[in-house]
């Protein structure tokens, strides 16, 4: 019985012994199947792992095509390139290849050469243009104002843009004359000279109409007189010809073809633009069909269809159709499909992809007054297939919370008009009060023209301030709120999250009065804008103005707390704390004004992948009252930052400086939270 336990155990010891073997083997032999890596040397301005992936293609035809040189003599010149593109010129690659090993070993020998810089540029033949345009093409700029690295292939590829330049501009006899590189291999330093031929400028003089006019052809040339005098480039007669096809378009000619061709005057610039036109036949729509709504209503999509039947085909209509759905916000994809339907008859199918109508939204963030805060986020975008959205969020923070009920019907009875009924309360603990608010608004807005919005509603709330510091208002002030609100507002930027271009510009005035249910009577306004540039290199620079001011008006005569305005935090005046700016009572608790202003400039520059640098300048006043705006005492900040970007929002440290501080002022203020500050 006592050999029994030695018996059972030597087998499996002889399992994984033979098992370890047999492993050890199969590694080994995949090693050896793998073969010897290329070698490298005197690489030492690009990695051995960079120049692998350079030649990754030109190896594995190498492998699998019985080891051809060809392959080799390939990955030399993309080696060779690779390094040209790097700023070396006199780069030499040359090659052995050992075939005595299996497979052969490939040994790449480099002769760098030094790196080479474009040290400047000298152009002649250059007068339609400012000289600093041309030169400018040929020598970004770069991080730290160095000289741009030497690349031929980039120069070659400039000329040719130029060229395109010159040609768009109506110069359609521009070329190179010639271009020269003078490298200077010790100092390495590039000076490119270039000759240019600008010739005459040609300008569209007159336009032609061939084909089947069919309008008065004074109504079909007033698609194109826009065009009579600009300098002339192919794109302005393909322009052109679109203008006059469009015109037949809104007339019913869906199927309208318009040709163009020119002739130019070598001697006078003059350009006679040919317009052929085939208008093809009118149609009107027969019948509309709606495919694809799983979910939404049939009548709610055809309420926004600009074509019924009976109509004649307009193509303004068609994009408006298109426009209109897509903006609902219940769809993927919108593609309208027309069909021919005996004689000058059309048939329209909608087809519709519709998107995901309910989510749940999670938001995870900190700032240096909330701390830590987070969100939820629960809607659906098409109650029960008639587009309305419900939308139930909260949020949370260490200094209170927010809730919000809303529901929204993105068209009141069919119309571009938009309908928002609200139900929301929150709590918040405020540097000198805390503050708890909660009721309800309706609004209505209407978007119009390209980028702006109109709104107006009404707003009914119950406003409690409580934990007032001694001194500064009563101790317990709580009352019921209304206001009648209008406003009006432009965005073109790019991104509400991350904006890199574009302008935001807002306006809103809000009415309270005994009439319609306030306890405090009072007129305020508010006003922002922001505007971003974005520079070369990912670096954007922003400014933002802000200001607002609320009077008390019919028997009031003191605006309460909750209602004034404080200044200071991380998305304020950033060398002060949250709310501190402002008037303070004499123990230097913060009091809240009637009115303020505030402007912030700031310089954002990559620094790393996804981590930026930052440079900012705030101003701000506040004060007691609203008739004072803007003539207080102003305080600055002056700092410097960084934003690491995620998917919700750049990570944001800030520390502000401040110049000039007041009694009771702090000096600095360090800021940690996500998101920008405007």
């Amino acid at each position: 019985m006592r050999d029994s336990p030695e018996i059972a155990v030597r087998p499996r010891r002889n399992v994984i012994c033979v098992a370890g073997v047999m492993g050890y083997a199969l590694l080994l032999g995949a090693c050896l199947a793998a073969g010897p890596e290329p070698r490298f040397e005197g690489n030492n301005s690009i990695s051995t792992r960079q120049l692998l992936v350079e030649i990754d293609e030109q190896l594995r035809r190498f492998e699998e095509g019985e080891y051809h040189e060809v392959e080799i003599n390939d990955a030399a010149y993309f080696i060779a390139e690779s390094y040209r593109q790097h700023g070396y010129p006199f780069v030499k690659v040359g090659y052995q290849i050992d075939y005595d090993v299996r497979p052969p070993l490939v040994v790449f020998h480099i002769e760098e050469g030094p790196l080479v810089r474009l040290g400047g540029v000298e152009l002649s033949g250059v007068e339609a243009f400012p000289l600093a345009d041309i030169t400018d093409m040929l020598m970004p700029r770069t991080p730290l104002g160095k000289d741009p690295l030497f690349e031929e292939a980039r120069i070659d590829k400039t000329t040719k843009a130029i060229i395109t330049k010159y040609r768009q501009a109506g110069y359609l006899d521009a070329e190179i004359l010639e271009k020269d590189v003078e490298l200077d291999r010790e100092e390495g330093r590039a000076v490119l000279n270039i000759s240019l031929k600008e010739g005459i400028q040609y300008k569209i003089a007159r336009v032609e109409l061939e084909g089947e006019v069919l309008y008065p052809e004074e109504e079909v040339f007033q698609q194109t007189d826009s065009f009579l005098g600009r300098p002339f480039a192919l794109r302005q007669g393909v322009l052109a010809s679109s203008a006059v096809r469009l015109f037949y378009m809104n007339h019913g000619h869906r199927g309208c073809e318009v040709g163009w061709d020119y002739a130019a005057n070598p001697e006078s610039g003059e350009v006679t633009l040919t317009l052929d036109i085939d208008p093809g036949s009118r149609s009107t729509i027969r019948q509309v069909i709606i495919e694809g709504n799983a979910r939404t209503r049939a009548a709610f999509i055809r309420n926004r269809v600009a074509l019924r039947p009976g109509d004649t085909y307009s193509y303004e209509a068609e994009s408006a159709t298109y426009m209109e759905l897509i903006r609902t916000g219940l769809f993927d994809r919108v593609n309208l499909e027309f069909q021919p339907a005996g004689e000058d008859q059309t048939d329209l199918t909608v087809k519709v992809s519709e998107t995901k109508a309910r989510g749940v939204e999670l938001s995870l963030g900190y700032g240096s007054y909330e701390g830590m805060r987070g969100g939820l986020g629960l809607q659906d975008i098409n109650v029960a297939g008639s587009g309305k959205q419900v939308r139930v969020q909260l949020g949370i923070s260490q200094v209170g919370y927010e809730t919000e009920l809303s529901l929204r019907e993105p068209s009141l009875m069919g119309s571009r008009w938009q309908g928002q009924f609200r139900l929301f309360e929150l709590r918040r603990d405020e540097p000198s009060f805390t503050r708890r608010e909660y009721g309800a608004d309706v609004s209505v807005s209407r978007p119009f023209r390209r980028r702006w919005r109109h709104f107006l509603g009404y707003e009914l709330s119950r406003s409690v301030a409580t934990d007032i510091e001694a001194g500064v208002a009563p101790a317990d002030e709580r009352l019921n709120m209304a206001q009648l609100f209008a406003g009006v507002t432009y965005d073109s930027r790019d991104s509400a999250l991350s904006p890199t271009r574009g302008t935001l510009c807002s306006l809103r005035t809000d009415y309270g009065a005994t009439i319609v249910g306030s306890e405090v009577e009072f007129l305020r306004f508010n006003q922002q804008f922001k505007r971003f540039w974005d520079l070369k290199g990912e670096s954007v620079v922003g400014v933002g103005i802000t200001w607002g001011a609320i009077f008390p008006t019919g028997t009031t005569d003191r605006i309460p707390i909750q209602e004034r305005f404080f200044l200071g935090g991380a998305s304020s005046i950033r060398s002060f704390q949250e709310g501190e700016l402002g008037p303070k009572d004499p123990d230097g608790t913060p009091l809240g004004g009637e009115a303020f202003t505030s402007a912030t400039a700031e310089l954002r520059f990559p620094m790393l992948r996804n981590l930026y640098g930052a440079l900012f300048a705030d101003a701000g006043s506040v004060t007691e009252e609203a008739d004072r705006l803007g003539t207080g005492r102003y305080s600055f900040a002056l700092g410097a930052g960084l934003r690491y970007y995620l998917p919700i929002g750049p990570i944001r440290l800030d520390y502000g400086w401040n110049p000039d501080p007041g009694k009771d002022e702090d000096g600095d203020a360090l800021h940690l939270s996500v998101g920008f500050s405007f």
